[in-house]
């Protein structure tokens, strides 16, 4: 039998909720801009195919069979599978122990929920400003000595 939810299985819920109202929402402005009207196609597909290989893991693991690598379903989480990965996890009570894979998931999702909003909002205009940041002169900024080359070949002294 079951145990009751806890505090964090609502929150879990919720958050899943919000993520999933926000990436709806990306999704329909990109259909509405004719950028990659596809895209939610992908959304669909990969959920499709995560929430049956998370059917087909908790087979193997009942059967003690060949598993499905957690790197495989993170990949279709990646590729939005995020929302039929949820369901997967909560269908068949699965994987939602495990708090690396959890930690990885619920990674997944944010990542997916802040760009949407970043979209949404801001046009990803907060993307672009961390691409900046990046190209610009990071490793100096760092000053990391052992990253800088070496010039070992110069000639030391003076020119008389």
């Amino acid at each position: 039998m079951r145990a009751s939810r806890t505090i964090g299985d609502y929150i879990k819920i919720l958050y899943y909720f919000v993520a999933l109202g926000i990436t709806c929402y990306g999704l329909w402005l990109f259909y509405q801009r004719d950028i990659l009207r596809w895209l939610p196609i992908v959304y669909v597909v990969a959920s499709m195919m995560v929430f049956g290989l998370y059917e087909k893991d908790k087979l193997a693991a009942k059967n003690r069979m060949w598993r499905v690598r957690e790197s495989t379903l993170h990949l279709f989480e990646w590729l939005g599978g995020w929302i039929g990965a949820f369901w997967g996890q909560m269908v068949c009570r699965h994987k939602t122990r495990k708090l690396s894979y959890q930690f990885t998931f619920w990674f997944i999702v944010t990542v997916h929920c802040a760009f949407w909003t970043d979209y949404a909002l801001f046009n990803l205009q907060g993307i672009s400003m961390i691409f900046d940041y990046f190209n610009s002169d990071f490793i100096n900024q760092l000053n990391l000595d052992f990253y800088k080359p070496s010039h070992s070949n110069e000639i030391k002294g003076t020119i008389e």
